[in-house]
């Protein structure tokens, strides 16, 4: 099991970025998209600055130094001022062996950056080997009311898709995904949903 913790720079794209923290209920405050996230980045990069570099600032300093509008700076700001139920959230899912890998990281999948550009989640989590993510991999999916069939021929696509080394990527939906998963992994290979 690996677990990452998370640094500074993960620290406040996963407080812009997602409903880490934001506790069960309707937040308040909605996080930025994947969209919103990748050009706010761009400001602040533009501006010669960090995503640590919000975690100083105030709603005002936002505007005048990353040149965005009000609006957006108020809302960063109740984001970003959530650090501390972050770190209990952080340490509650790593204690489940969940990790939290956001765009800032070096080990954040270098393919899913670029190949889906400004589309690219901002934070993940997951459970296992964060290196499964970058490794080359099918993707599998497919009907979950499948026939025997159906089941087999996915099963055996797994298991030949470990002997090559390629991982299977599904989305883990019962059926012709759960089963190309199980091949995989029976035979030792590395299935990433």
């Amino acid at each position: 099991m690996t677990t990452l913790s998370i640094s500074a720079e993960g620290q406040a794209v996963a407080l812009a970025a997602s409903s880490l923290a934001l506790g069960g209920r309707r937040p308040s405050v909605k996080p930025l998209s994947a969209t919103e996230w990748h050009a706010l980045s761009r400001q602040i990069h533009h501006a010669d600055l960090r995503p640590r570099n919000l975690l100083q600032m105030g709603p005002k300093e936002m505007c005048e130094r990353i040149d965005i509008g009000s609006d957006l700076a108020d809302r960063l700001s109740m984001l970003l001022s959530r650090g501390g139920q972050l770190a209990v959230e952080v340490e509650r899912l790593s204690s489940l062996g969940i990790w939290v890998l956001t765009r800032a990281d070096d080990s954040y999948p270098a393919t899913l950056r670029r190949r889906l550009g400004a589309q690219a989640p901002p934070v993940l989590f997951g459970a296992g080997r964060t290196d499964a993510l970058s490794a080359p991999g099918l993707a599998v999916v497919g009907s979950r009311d499948v026939d025997d069939d159906g089941l087999e021929y996915a099963g055996v696509l797994g298991r030949l898709c470990a002997e090559q080394s390629l991982s299977i990527v599904s989305g883990g939906a019962r059926g012709v995904d759960s089963a190309a998963m199980r091949g995989a992994l029976d035979r030792g290979g590395i299935a990433v949903g």
